[in-house]
């Protein structure tokens, strides 16, 4: 039985009856349940256990963290000051916090504070590639606008002419799950575009063990869980985030 809620049987109740339930019927019930548990530990305390502790790797002696945009691990050579280590927020400049879901977008409920340091939405990246990301929403290149520093990233027009951001495809069902989970967890609505490219990634690249290790960790911090990593389904019983 998959872990839900601090071992609570309110996720067995969604389970059972969520297909007779309607759409705004399992978004209440998952609103409730997320924002119930959910206890805000602060922008800086969110970063220290996110960076020194659940992306933290360690190879020969040495700390590592792998960036989600350009998949590069960045280790002590790669910040001169201020390396990864535990419990520690390495150089900002380098290795920044991408909020999947932008700043300028906050909204919604729960207050932007909040909002910040939720980290079900928060991933380390390569700091150059945070800022060519910026709130630009996300989506598949279909016109690339230049050449970024690493190819696994890209940023240009959509079929549509919609200017968009591609990251990895290795990070794509990340995104839509945590995006799924902010709609959800603070009321805010996905554009109808975003939201089908959200659906197709969501499909494409599923939940793996990384994303079940983040979501133990981050409820163990901040007590509530993204269930849309513990149950995927939940996505296609929802019919409009």
């Amino acid at each position: 039985m998959s872990k839900w809620f601090n071992g609570s049987l309110v996720f067995l109740l969604l389970a059972s009856t969520a297909m007779a339930r309607t759409a705004g019927d399992l978004k209440d019930q998952l609103f409730a349940e997320t924002s119930a548990h959910h206890h805000s530990i602060g922008y800086r305390e969110a970063r220290e256990v996110l960076l020194g502790k659940i992306h933290l790797q360690s190879s020969n002696g040495e700390y590592f963290i792998k960036d989600v945009y350009c998949e590069k691990d960045f280790g002590r050579r790669d910040f001169g000051s201020n390396p990864p280590g535990p419990g520690l927020i390495p150089k900002e400049t380098i290795l920044n916090t991408e909020h999947t879901w932008p700043q300028s977008r906050f909204g919604g409920v729960g207050g932007k504070g909040v909002q910040k340091s939720d980290m079900h939405h928060l991933y380390p990246s390569d700091n150059q590639i945070n800022s060519v990301r910026g709130n630009h929403k996300f989506g598949e290149v279909d016109h690339p606008d230049r050449e970024l520093k690493c190819p696994q990233s890209r940023i240009g027009r959509d079929p549509s002419g919609n200017w968009i951001f591609e990251p990895p495809k290795s990070h794509k069902g990340n995104v839509a799950r945590a995006l799924f989970y902010f709609s959800v967890r603070y009321k805010m609505a996905l554009d109808d575009r975003e939201e089908a490219v959200m659906r197709k990634w969501h499909m494409d690249d599923p939940v793996d063990d990384m994303e079940r290790y983040r979501n133990d960790e981050i409820e163990k911090a901040q007590g509530n869980r993204n269930p849309f990593i513990d149950h995927p389904e939940f996505v296609d019983q929802i019919k409009d985030f």
